[in-house]
């Protein structure tokens, strides 16, 4: 989805001339098979406002407004840069949808209440969701512009003809929701459904397919999401002709409230994805258990987090949690014990079920998780310095252990690298090993324990050697530890590896790794440099037993990780950069 996050960059709106305006109506014309009348006119409006944005996702376009003194709401878009091919397509708003004349302005899609919450946090339209008549899906080309339900606008992800029963993928890319940034940019209104067709009457499909055609199929056509507006209470009555959206005053402050039917249709997507999570080994599983731990934590995290309506049973249209899964029961989605106080049963293949399977759903448990490692991520911050302590330490071992037994030295001690030399330099002076003429060098040879300690089978020692290096080849020969703001553990420790490299032949990532010895978290680290880095991240194990895991993150991205890293506390000298991106 395009708008689900803050624009990148929003340039300041500015009134469209009136030849560009002309350009724009012809477009719009052209493409949605309008009539140029007087109700055409207020889709375009004298003194429509155009700005430039860059998405979260860093998609370019355009956003049309209407003029100031109209509210300035969002009425059209194009995606891509001027001079694309995508950049000719111009793509109706909501609110524009629901402005448009008696008729479909583009087609229309059905999908069942439970999909509709789902799409509103962010996911895309999946083919087992789709339930819409052949007549009007059979047409549409991929790339098609088409509305869901009222509530969203997408592009066909493919032909209309290949979304076939038991198919499964994405039928609707979604660009714009309800909720979503160009929909708060408008007033947030509601939209006025015209009065609907005699008994079971179908809607004009010529209408639906994509066109004003003539007024009297304006008056006729009627649309097929009158029933998913009224759920969704964005219907407040009807009307026998199209009006324009009257906005509703909403304070910045005040938190939704939902109906008993939207609490339903939330309730509804916590059962199915909950059907999709709860592990089988886990049945039968009480009733009640069932629904405090997976229904409850499985609720869309948008809007359940932010209304003032509480999302459980007791504010849904159930108020009974036996009436609830009854309902669930009756449409094939659980099976219940004849008793009624366990579930024996849940049917992963049920079409709704199905339509989600494919979809990262941000649930009222992640949103809980993530609240937990932020709270974790700053305790730890204000219990540590800004600079993490770290601490090499070598402690004697095999050929070495003589020597500090032979200094008078605790060979069970650890020792920093200042200790170490220190308990050298007193060892070489009581052994009077020092060089009479360089005192940098050391007679090795002289003492038998020294050099036994110091020796390297792969690199010889010569007769003399320097104090440094004589220091460096006893730690090699010491076992290794480190300690970590205080906390010691057996082992070296190895430098955080930030690489750059490229992937596929042409596509530059960022690959971090070995962070884990220094206290942070991989989801941690990858939630603080998404939005940093304006990239999508994604956290993989690393080959081998108990390697650690590598976090990816789109693009040349050394100079924003190794920042975040200092940020976290991690000294300089222990982070390791390397761009491949240019070696061949």
């Amino acid at each position: 989805m395009v708008f689900q996050k803050p624009f990148r960059e929003l340039k300041t709106s500015a009134p469209l001339r009136n030849s560009d305006r002309r350009k724009l109506k012809s477009r719009i014309i052209a493409q949605y098979n309008l009539l140029d009348d007087a109700r055409v006119d207020a889709l375009v409006p004298d003194g429509i406002q155009l700005a430039k944005f860059v998405a979260s996702g860093g998609e370019h376009g355009v956003l049309y407004s209407s003029p100031v003194t109209d509210g300035s709401t969002p009425l059209w878009f194009n995606l891509g840069r001027e001079g694309d091919r995508d950049a000719e397509l111009v793509i109706p708003t909501l609110y524009t949808l629901w402005r448009s004349p008696g008729a479909y302005l583009i087609p229309a899609i059905r999908t069942p209440d439970g999909v509709l919450p789902i799409l509103m946090g962010g996911a895309d339209l999946m083919i087992p969701g789709v339930h819409t008549p052949r007549e009007v899906l059979d047409p549409l080309s991929t790339g098609a512009i088409v509305s869901v339900r009222n509530v969203a606008i997408g592009r066909m992800a493919l032909p209309g003809k290949d979304i076939q029963p038991r198919r499964k993928g994405k039928a609707v890319l979604i660009l714009h929701v309800m909720g979503d940034q160009v929909f708060e940019m408008g007033p947030r209104s509601q939209p006025t459904v015209e009065e609907g067709p005699e008994d079971g009457d179908e809607p004009d499909l010529q209408a639906v397919n994509g066109g004003l055609a003539n007024s009297a199929q304006q008056a006729d056509a009627v649309p097929q999401t009158a029933e998913a507006l009224e759920k969704l209470h964005l219907a407040e009555g009807n009307s026998s002709s199209a009006q324009p959206i009257e906005a509703t005053a909403l304070t910045e402050d005040a938190k939704p409230t939902l109906t008993a039917q939207e609490v339903d249709g939330l309730l509804r997507t916590g059962l199915l994805l909950a059907i999709l999570s709860c592990p089988h080994t886990a049945l039968p599983i009480s009733t009640s258990n069932f629904y405090s731990s997976h229904i409850l934590p499985s609720r869309p995290a948008h809007p359940t987090l932010s209304s003032s309506t509480p999302v459980d049973i007791k504010h849904s249209s159930f108020k009974s949690l036996s009436a609830f899964l009854k309902s669930a029961e009756k449409d094939g989605l659980l099976t219940i014990k004849a008793k009624g106080d366990s579930i024996t049963m849940l049917n992963a293949d049920q079409y709704e079920v199905s339509a989600l399977a494919s979809n990262k759903i941000r649930t009222v448990a992640d949103a809980e998780a993530k609240a937990k490692r932020k709270e974790a991520d700053e305790k730890a911050k204000g219990e540590t310095s800004k600079t993490i302590e770290v601490v090499e330490l070598w402690k004697p071992s095999g050929v070495t252990a003589e020597l500090f037994k032979d200094a008078g030295a605790d060979k069970s001690a650890l020792y920093t690298a200042a200790e170490l030399r220190n308990t050298f330099a007193a060892y070489v002076s009581a052994k009077q090993l020092q060089n009479a003429h360089e005192p940098q060098y050391i007679n090795v040879p002289a003492d038998s324990i020294l050099y036994i300690a110091l020796e390297d089978k792969r690199d010889r020692i010569g007769e003399h050697c320097r104090r440094d290096e004589a220091v460096k080849r006893l730690q090699k020969n010491m076992q290794q530890w480190h300690s970590i703001n205080g906390i010691v553990k057996k082992g070296g420790l190895s430098h955080v590896n930030v690489v750059s490299k490229m992937r596929q032949g042409k596509r530059p990532v960022t690959l971090i790794t070995n962070f884990e010895a220094y206290g942070l978290e991989p989801q941690s680290l990858a939630d603080e440099l998404r939005p940093l880095c304006a990239g999508s991240t994604s956290i993989n194990p690393l080959p081998g037993k108990n390697a650690g895991t590598e976090v990816m993150i789109q693009g040349k991205q050394i100079k924003n990780v190794v920042e975040v890293l200092l940020g976290r506390g991690i000294p300089k000298k222990w982070i390791e950069t390397d761009d491949l991106t240019d070696k061949k």
